[in-house]
């Protein structure tokens, strides 16, 4: 019976050990990334472990929002994508949700209060973001195409051509003028293009209306969290006037007895 209870154990240790190192690697996946899912999928499985712990899946759905803040914020500066605000967004409303209907009150207290400075780090650090985004260097202009290059090069070979019978025409009418072949031509010059470091500077910037579009979403994320928060705030009102009647009565009944006890004292 032992040794069956001991494969078991080894079974489920072999089992489980690879799970919990994917899991460990997939907490800094970002979505597109393979290992994303495995990351939400340890989610999923953790609310659902802490369906019969209220407040502990209360403080876990907190703790998510911490993983979409970040997941958006690394697909902004990394991708150029604002997709991940509107998870952070969904997430903040999920938790706010799930605290606001615990029914111990001074847990549902302690834990607004943490919901509400989240959101105000997410505010901050999104201001830090946005001002990233404002000075990262837009897309480049591409440079000359090959048919431009092939026009520039074939009226550069006609100039070279007719130019011994302009400089000895040039030469007949006015001796002294210098020949335009001993003056620099600076007009015609082409611009030059490093192709490894347009390929740098074209992984980091940001198409110009990409990057109206990146501010436009932080924005309105910024007045969204701005509204779940004055809502919070308003609920969190209420639970600290509740915990305040609840102090109060509890010291009363407390004090009760005392209050008993010399009115019998009194009275004989």
């Amino acid at each position: 019976m032992s040794r069956i209870f001991n494969s078991a154990l080894w079974i489920v240790f072999v089992v489980l050990t690879p799970l919990t190192f994917t899991g460990i690697l997939s907490q800094n996946a970002i979505p597109g990334d393979i290992l994303y899912p495995v990351k939400k999928s340890f989610e999923n499985v953790a609310l659902t472990a802490f369906a019969f712990f209220p407040e502990t899946k209360a403080n876990y759905t907190i703790q998510i929002t911490e993983n979409r803040y970040d997941e958006a914020q690394k697909l902004i500066l990394a991708k150029s994508d604002s997709q991940g605000l509107d998870a952070l967004i969904a997430q903040v409303q999920s938790a706010t949700q799930t605290v606001n209907v615990l029914k111990n009150e001074e847990q549902k207290q302690v834990l607004q209060e943490k919901l509400i400075a989240s959101i105000d780090t997410y505010q901050q650090k999104l201001i830090q973001v946005q001002e990233q985004v404002a000075v990262a260097p837009t897309t480049n202009p591409a440079p000359p195409s090959t048919q431009d290059n092939t026009k520039n090069s074939q009226q550069q070979s006609t100039q070279q051509q007719n130019q011994p019978e302009i400089n000895r025409q040039n030469q007949i009418l006015n001796p002294t003028t210098p020949t335009p072949s001993s003056v620099k031509n600076t007009t015609n010059k082409q611009p030059t293009f490093d192709q490894d470091t347009q390929i740098v500077q074209t992984s980091t910037s940001i198409d110009p209306q990409q990057k109206q579009e990146i501010q436009q979403s932080i924005n309105e994320t910024q007045e969204k969290l701005k509204q779940i928060k004055i809502e919070l705030e308003k609920r969190k009102k209420e639970t600290e006037k509740k915990n305040e009647e609840k102090r109060i009565e509890t010291e009363n009944k407390k004090h009760k007895p005392e209050k008993d006890s010399n009115n019998s004292s009194n009275s004989n």
